[in-house]
């Protein structure tokens, strides 16, 4: 496995905590809540130390994930145990998933912006510069670490080739057009635009990792005059492309950057424009990520944005054009990345807490699109277009 797995393996905090008469009593009560969410202990949830109750209590979702990190629990469907969860009556749920230690940090993380400037590369060093070998083992063949378009694809790679001609049909391009990707990944939709297009493209990202991959990819395919590779935040952006497209990234840029973040792609995007924004969304809006697994292990600083949240920030600046919801589509991406992990897991050496993470990673937030309690949208947008825009879908 890449070398760059290392640290975050060993950042994870010490996981076991001592035992106390309240801490006993709070574990009971929530053992009770996991027996009313029709979860059936030692069939569907199997307890290895029974201290993972206290865990939960006094941590919330941080504590289950931690706790099926440091093997307190096994489960052989470790999704529909947090699915059961999830559809708790919202009291019940609250019970497990918000402890006081979380309301507490999400509190305090409210008072300050996480994803300023000098926050925003703890992601891209703790997640995406993870190496593109270990990325390259379970993605499909372009690399994309994105929502598959599942309407008629029966693969990954049908799925992920789907999603970015549904991406390009949705730009409405034409040769010789300049294509903006804010937070490129590994530039897979780049080249496949410019393949499939003819357009040129020029990709933004902050992980060294994934830069790297570009530039080298680039070069290999002949594509080196017409993809270029960015390494900067989207703050510095200076120019104008007659497309933006934003995938996976809006989740990263924080509620108390949203407006700015559109005013950059408003000044980026030349009259008659077209952006398309691809995003994990929330039902709700939130100024923090009340998930402290997620932010703690898997995405620093993420927050994700609601309906309400983007027009609020987009106000005045772009015409929102077509909105289309594809949450479902994203239990079956998880789903199949997961699949393709665990083969991994069986070629590679992979420590067992980062394995178990992983998994846990993949399962819990395939369980949030399975009950429609996170979303995934891409959303169109104009500038100066006074034509009626034609929906794809």
């Amino acid at each position: 496995m890449d070398r760059q797995v290392e640290p975050v393996v060993k950042s994870s905090k010490k996981i076991f905590r001592p035992f106390s008469a309240l801490s006993n009593e709070a574990g009971r009560i929530v053992e009770e809540m996991v027996r009313l969410a029709g979860i059936k202990i030692g069939a569907e949830l199997i307890v290895n130390d029974s201290s993972l109750w206290t865990d939960w209590a006094l941590d919330g979702m941080l504590g289950i994930g931690e706790s099926y990190m440091a093997g307190k629990w096994d489960s052989p469907h470790v999704d529909v145990v947090i699915g059961k969860l999830m559809t708790l009556p919202s009291t019940e749920k609250r019970k497990i998933f918000n402890s006081w230690r979380n309301k507490a940090i999400i509190g305090a993380a409210t008072a300050i912006n996480p994803q300023r400037r000098d926050k925003e590369m703890e992601v891209a060093v703790k997640h995406y510069d993870l190496g593109n070998n270990f990325f390259q083992s379970w993605l499909d063949p372009h690399m994309q670490y994105s929502c598959g378009y599942w309407k008629t694809a029966k693969t990954l790679a049908e799925a992920q080739r789907a999603k970015m001609k549904l991406v390009a049909d949705k730009l409405h391009l034409r040769p010789g057009m300049r294509v903006l990707d804010i937070g490129c990944g590994w530039g897979g939709l780049g080249r496949y635009l410019i393949k499939e297009h003819d357009v040129s493209v020029t990709g933004v990202n902050i992980s060294a990792e994934q830069m790297k991959w570009c530039d080298e990819k680039a070069v290999r395919e002949g594509l080196s005059d017409r993809f270029e590779s960015w390494e900067m935040s989207y703050r510095d952006l200076v120019g104008q492309w007659d497309r933006v497209v934003v995938i996976g990234m809006l989740e990263h840029v924080g509620p108390r950057n949203y407006e700015n973040f559109f005013d950059i792609c408003h000044r980026c995007l030349k009259d008659d424009g077209i952006l398309l924004l691809q995003t994990i969304g929330s039902n709700v809006s939130q100024d923090a990520l009340n998930d402290r697994w997620i932010t703690t292990y898997i995405f620093p600083n993420g927050t994700l944005p609601s309906i309400a949240q983007i027009a609020r920030a987009n106000e005045r600046k772009l015409v929102i054009e077509d909105l289309q919801n594809l949450g479902p589509d994203y239990e079956t991406t998880l789903m199949s990345w997961h699949e393709r992990f665990q083969k991994v897991k069986k070629t590679m050496k992979i420590p067992l807490v980062f394995q178990r993470m992983w998994d846990f990673y993949l399962l819990y937030t395939a369980a949030g699109f399975r009950h429609r309690k996170t979303q995934l949208w891409q959303i169109v947008m104009t500038k100066n277009e006074r034509r009626r825009y034609n929906s794809t879908r």
